[in-house]
């Protein structure tokens, strides 16, 4: 047998060329998401980071379906495990969520019912998708808590939302996205409101669950020292677009676009101590007021006049390796 003749295994989740538009009564509709390409293979996470208004949180909602009129993708591929997702009706994206995508809220308190136990959350989850009877799903609801990292799992089980705290309500939720074994799981700025112990934690059951499950995480925040503690490979995003992506190693040691770079100045452990905090100029565009040209230039320190008249294209420039590619007309060299 030779080696054409092999049928390589298709990632977990691989996204092309994805637009997403929101539709308006009167006039064309608004391009919000333009071009977004990225792949994630089993038991990878790879970050999509940028301010608030870049994208990143339409672009989670679409990946299993969830974004609801006005909002729709209008062109691109979302292909799970090898099926094209896009086209598909509702019965059979219902199919898929919570069984081979699931995804995990920046809110557990929006995701849980607070008149709902959290056995019941979970039970109903894995019946939804499995016909096995309520004691089998119990025994898996608290493997389930357990393997997210909660203490005394049986116990947990009879608790209602509003008595856990705010890290264990979301460790709850991870167990809700774990408990079918999905192929991808998509946390959208999943630990944003919980302090920094309780995220560490958090981060930590990611990492391990990423790599003992074989589970594929799309991990959208806006915080480069997630991105630094998880991720294997980034895609940092800016008015719409991907303006640089790679693995998250060489974006964090070399970024070649001006915007990741001036997000990484501003984390503060990167700063002299006695200096002001660096902060970035200016402010993103309105969604359908982008720039003529690059959608950075009006806040880049670099740009010049092909900058505020062309467009960039997403491209790998010499010295770079090939899996990291910018939207730059002139990156930055290391």
């Amino acid at each position: 047998m030779n080696d054409a003749s092999i049928t390589a295994t298709p990632p977990a989740l691989q996204v092309s060329n994805l637009h997403i538009t929101i539709e308006r009564a009167a006039a064309a509709p608004l391009t919000a998401v333009e071009g977004v390409s990225f792949r994630v293979g089993a038991g990878e996470v790879l970050a999509i980071v940028g301010e608030s208004g870049s994208g990143k949180s339409l672009t989670a909602m679409a990946l299993p379906g969830l974004h609801q009129h006005p909002v729709r993708i209008s062109h691109g591929s979302v292909r799970l495990e090898g099926v094209e997702l896009i086209g598909q009706p509702e019965s059979a994206l219902r199919r898929v969520r919570g069984s081979r995508i699931a995804i995990v809220l920046q809110d557990p308190l929006t995701a849980l019912n607070p008149v709902l136990r959290v056995e019941t959350h979970l039970v109903e989850t894995i019946r939804a998708h499995r016909a096995i009877d309520r004691e089998a799903a119990r025994s898996l609801a608290m493997a389930a808590l357990a393997r997210a990292g909660i203490p005394e799992p049986a116990r947990r089980l009879r608790a209602w939302p509003h008595e856990l705290s705010g890290g264990l309500r979301q460790r709850v939720v991870i167990a809700m996205a774990l408990v079918n074994e999905p192929a991808v799981i998509v946390a959208d700025e999943a630990t944003t409101a919980l302090d920094v112990t309780v995220q560490s934690e958090i981060l930590r059951e990611v990492e391990r669950l990423a790599r003992g499950t074989r589970t594929a995480f799309v991990w959208i925040t806006h915080d480069f020292s997630v991105v630094d503690r998880i991720a294997d490979t980034v895609c940092v995003m800016y008015a719409g677009q991907v303006v640089e992506q790679g693995p998250a190693t060489e974006v964090l040691a070399h970024p070649a676009h001006p915007y990741t770079r001036a997000l990484l100045e501003c984390i503060p452990i990167r700063q002299q101590p006695g200096h002001r905090l660096h902060q970035i100029a200016g402010s993103p565009p309105l969604i359908g007021a982008w720039p003529a040209g690059c959608r950075f230039a009006p806040r880049c320190p670099r740009a010049v006049d092909v900058c505020r008249r062309d467009p960039p294209r997403l491209s790998t420039p010499d010295g770079m390796t090939d899996s990291h590619a910018v939207r730059c007309h002139d990156p930055v060299r290391a």
